[in-house]
């Protein structure tokens, strides 16, 4: 906490600020430009459904046109279509057309003729928003009888107004009193060129319309109202039972998005069955002449068609998220599909993604924050894949989440909070260094940051040392008559005199004893030189203990003097204790008679004495006398120990 306090009110609201912009241009950017293409692929990738056997389509393809007649055809040619289906036993045939051409007078009024005597065949027609187009006050008047729903508009006035059309577009002669079902054939066409969804219902002139699909479900089922709200739309069925649909509020529509189904075989991704135009006209003609039809009229009893061209010449060919040359009718003949089943895709509100990328966010940090880096690593790509399960679960059961604005707020959480820990981490440590170097030497508190707690363990090495041990004379004697607080005060003031020095020669306290001080060379710093700089270091220590004598004569502190013992050889260095309580020391005999060289200077009156052993390493640079041979307790020789009464050259050192 209290690393947050260091945090200024004015920073706190930068950074929030920052992050709340960098947040929104975020969600915005990746919302706008990447989303659509990632729902355009998990839709694709959740089709897996064929359309049901129901519905089929009888497609006017390039066959078609070349076996029957160049385009455009004869208007005799669809209703002998629907003539042959209708007898067939049909349910419902959707003609996914507009005829506004004025043709042949005597074919068309043929095709008018006849096509009043179906019951079955709904016929599309498009609608403008153009406000130069309006149509004829008396041909609204019998189109909106004729054809207008019941709807109760429950969608606020403002929305309504603005999803309104000017008009119609009028078709050939007749037609419209011909028919007895019309529906919309507008898709509703992103800014990208690609169809996702459909409006459901047309609002023109204070009337309703459907969509040709909506309009073949309401004949099958016999509606008997439809309310329509901001965000779906329900259709109360005769048994009041009640049909409801998602809808999505755009700019000026109300659009249903469409789940899309997989291809009925491999040739194209039309869902349906589907049967070329030519073969349903040519059985036909044959029943005429009395000859069996090319395809039994068993197979279109009960069936709902859709009719539609499929060549490319004739450009109904449309760019939608599981294909770049779909069919309108196949498009037509999937929402029909939807709308039977019940289903949709349900753009799930800006709210849910919201609460569900958190979710994830929070758990990335998490992971990062109580995890290694490595097993962070490994639990956040887990929570990738299973995000993106989720996503696709939800797919296919007609629930789009997105996808690609989390996974970029997963990975700037991942960058920001690694970023975050290991600064934590950095500032922690360099607090804990200056903590432990209090305590530690310097160079073995680095050496532990360095390494990880699973490096850290029991355990060390024998190798050789220059031991440096240094006693104040008589301190128990001068501590009596002192209060602790003094007591401690010299003594630190003493101890932050000498590390300094012992550091400067590339030695490491490894332990305060008291008053006295034991060093340790060639460990962990490697120096080959270690038993030179042990004793350059010693008579540095004694000219600063002049100066700190002369300092507290002055300030009326007790007088001190030291006494060291300098000696080298093999020594175990390491970590003794217990896994849970490490201590870094080093023991064996060298430091042992280490110890008892330095007891030696209070019997020989002396301040620095060193053994053979370091003596032997730096003789090149000292001018001694040899002071005695002394008896060791628990060594069966003697040593020789030496007094320095001089550092001859000192160059080669340090």
């Amino acid at each position: 906490m209290k690393l947050f306090r260091k945090i200024s009110i004015q920073k706190f609201l930068s950074i929030t600020f920052f992050t709340l912009v960098l947040s929104f241009c975020i969600y915005f950017f990746a919302g706008k430009f990447f989303e659509k293409t990632a729902y355009d692929s998990l839709i694709k990738l959740s089709a897996n459904k064929i359309g049901t056997e129901n519905i089929v389509n009888v497609v006017i393809d390039e066959d078609s046109i070349k076996e029957i007649s160049s385009w455009p055809w004869q208007r005799t040619f669809y209703v002998d279509m629907f003539e042959f289906l209708e007898h067939s036993g049909a349910k419902a045939i959707a003609f996914d057309a507009i005829i506004t051409n004025q043709g042949d007078p005597e074919n068309d009024q043929e095709f008018i003729n006849r096509l009043k005597q179906l019951k079955t065949v709904t016929g599309g027609i498009n609608f403008s928003k153009n406000l130069n187009t309006k149509n004829e006050q008396e041909n609204l008047k019998i189109f909106s009888k004729k054809f207008a729903l019941k709807v109760e508009d429950k969608r606020t006035a403002k929305f309504i107004k603005k999803t309104a059309y000017r008009a119609y577009q009028e078709p050939i002669n007749n037609y419209l009193e011909s028919i007895n079902f019309i529906g919309s054939v507008n898709t509703a066409l992103e800014s990208d060129g690609i169809v996702r969804a459909f409006e459901p219902i047309i609002y023109m002139e204070g009337q309703y319309y459907p969509s040709l699909p909506l309009a073949i479900f309401l004949q099958i089922n016999k509606a008997q109202k439809i309310i329509l709200y901001d965000n779906k739309y329900e259709i109360v069925l005769q048994n009041n039972e009640i049909k409801s649909f998602p809808l999505v509020k755009v700019s000026d529509k109300s659009i249903q998005y469409i789940k899309w189904l997989a291809p009925y075989d491999e040739n194209s991704w039309i869902p349906h069955k589907s049967y070329k135009a030519s073969d349903i006209i040519k059985s036909y003609e044959n029943i005429l002449i009395g000859e069996a039809p090319i395809i039994p009229q068993e197979e279109f009893k009960d069936k709902i068609i859709v009719i539609g061209a499929t060549a490319n010449a004739l450009y109904d060919l449309k760019i939608t998220p599981v294909s770049i040359n779909l069919p309108g009718s196949a498009i037509q003949a999937t929402i029909l599909d939807n709308l039977l089943a019940g289903e949709s895709i349900k753009i799930l509100p800006p709210w849910v993604n919201i609460i569900v990328m958190s979710l994830f966010v929070i758990l990335i940090f998490l992971l990062i924050f109580y995890l290694s880096p490595l097993l962070s690593l490994v639990g956040i790509l887990l929570l990738g894949f299973f995000h993106f399960y989720i996503v696709l679960f939800a797919y296919t059961k007609g629930m789009a989440l997105n996808v690609v604005t989390p996974y970029i707020f997963f990975v700037l959480t991942a960058i920001i909070s690694y970023s975050y820990k290991f600064s934590i981490e950095d500032y922690k440590k360099e607090k804990l260094k200056r903590a432990m170097k209090k305590y530690i030497n310097t160079n073995v508190v680095d050496d532990i940051i360095q390494n990880n707690e699973d490096e850290i363990k029991l355990g060390g090495k024998k190798t050789e040392l220059t031991i440096l041990i240094a006693d104040i004379r008589g301190f128990t004697r001068i501590s009596e008559k002192l209060d602790p607080d003094e007591v401690t005060s010299l003594l630190n003031e003493y101890f932050g005199e000498m590390l300094p020095i012992i550091e400067e020669y590339k030695g490491a306290v490894n332990k305060f004893i008291g008053d006295a001080i034991l060093a340790v060379f060639n460990e962990p710093i490697k120096d080959k030189k270690h038993p030179q700089n042990a004793i350059l270091c010693a008579t540095k220590m004694l000219g600063k203990v002049q100066e700190i004598r002369k300092k507290w004569k002055l300030a009326g502190k007790p007088d001190i003097g030291i006494s060291i013992g300098i000696n080298t050889g093999s020594a175990f260095i390491g970590n003794i204790g217990t896994p849970n309580h490490l201590e870094y020391t080093v023991i064996g005999d060298t430091v042992n008679v280490a110890s008892r060289i330095e007891a030696q200077n209070r019997q020989f009156n002396t301040q620095i004495l060193i053994s053979e052993s370091t003596y032997e390493y730096a003789k090149d640079i000292l001018d001694v006398i040899k002071i005695s041979s002394v008896a060791i307790r628990g060594r069966e020789k003697h040593i020789d120990i030496y007094e320095i009464i001089n550092i001859l050259d000192t160059n080669e050192t340090h």
